[in-house]
């Protein structure tokens, strides 16, 4: 026999999940004061983009994967700018406890000036928001609380 040996077994079971799904990231639309979406500082706007993304633990460790393998500043031909483009973060984990889902992130946050503090923000939080039941997000990069590396960064 080969490496692979297929067998009868699986028949009649539903089939594998997929292996990509699709979901919003949020990308900022630079100055334009809300007029594309949702007002945030310095007066920017925070855009939901569509995207397909891998498979992951949660929709929300997805949508987040997708937005943190984007290593441009701005997104494709949209012209949406990305605030985490020069930040080398990966997820690792997401958890979702009545309506709070906490984020632990890993890696280095770097930021292009105080204006990116807000929109990285925004961009992580609303990315993880998706589901409405989601009143709360906590995220941390390293163990350390974003707002606080925030500050520090700004």
């Amino acid at each position: 026999t080969g490496l692979f040996d297929v067998t009868e077994q699986g028949a009649g079971l539903p089939p594998a999940e997929p292996t990509t799904g699709r979901a919003m990231i949020y990308l900022v639309a630079l100055e334009d004061a809300g007029a594309s979406g949702e007002a945030i500082g310095c007066g920017d706007s925070l855009v939901p983009v569509e995207m397909e993304v891998g498979q992951a633990a949660s929709p929300a460790q997805a949508a987040l994967s997708a937005l943190l393998g984007i290593r441009t500043q701005t997104y494709g031909e949209s012209g949406l700018y990305n605030a985490l483009y020069q930040s080398d973060l990966a997820v690792e984990s997401v958890n979702i406890t009545d309506g709070t889902a906490v984020v632990n992130l890993t890696g280095t946050l770097l930021l292009g000036g105080a204006c990116d503090a807000p929109r990285v923000e925004a961009q992580l939080a609303r990315t993880v928001q998706q589901d409405p039941a989601l009143t709360n997000v906590q995220i941390t990069i390293n163990g350390q609380p974003l707002e606080s590396l925030l500050t520090q960064e700004g």
